[in-house]
């Protein structure tokens, strides 16, 4: 991990060292793919790097979109697109067609996420939340009554009234 995403310097360098190998892959795998592949990757990465998963995770699913349409077949849509284009023209796409438009609509998408970086809202993953039970535990004290000595102390009943095992 430490020699294919980098230990950038800041979170601006994380975004733009996380988004660009994730858009390339995007761009021949399926999104959903690519995206399954790496966020186990980026929830360690981003707790060494000790930023909150949801900075990284946001344009971890963005890079993904954003690079799938830089080729044909980066997309399901680009696909369909080509066929109907195929049917009227009679003209074949290529492959690499739509990689200049989709890498400006890739630029534009990484400057975005570098400039709107702080209204990512820092979420706790719920492994991280876990963590934290003393917040969330209580404590309650039951008061001993003398129906519970007439069973026995700490005898527990059952609903027929006769003593289970403890």
């Amino acid at each position: 991990m430490k020699y294919a995403l980098g230990t950038p310097k800041s979170l601006k360098m994380a975004i733009l060292q996380l988004m660009v190998p994730v858009a390339v892959l995007s761009s021949f795998l399926s999104n959903t793919t690519v995206v399954a592949i790496f966020i186990k990757v980026v929830k360690i990465w981003s707790k060494k790097l000790n930023i909150a998963p949801s900075k990284l995770l946001i344009p971890l699913s963005y890079a993904s979109g954003m690079g799938g349409i830089c080729t044909l077949i980066g997309t399901p849509p680009n696909l369909l697109i080509s066929g109907f284009y195929t049917e009227q023209t009679g003209i074949q796409l290529s492959i690499f067609t739509p990689t200049l438009v989709g890498l400006f609509c890739l630029a534009v998408g990484i400057l975005s996420m570098i400039a709107m970086q702080k209204m990512v809202p820092v979420r706790k993953s719920p492994e991280d939340a876990l963590e934290e039970t003393n917040d969330y535990t209580v404590e309650l004290l039951v008061p001993f009554s003398r129906m519970h000595r007439e069973n026995g102390e700490g005898s527990r009943t059952g609903r027929s009234g006769r003593r289970t095992p403890d």
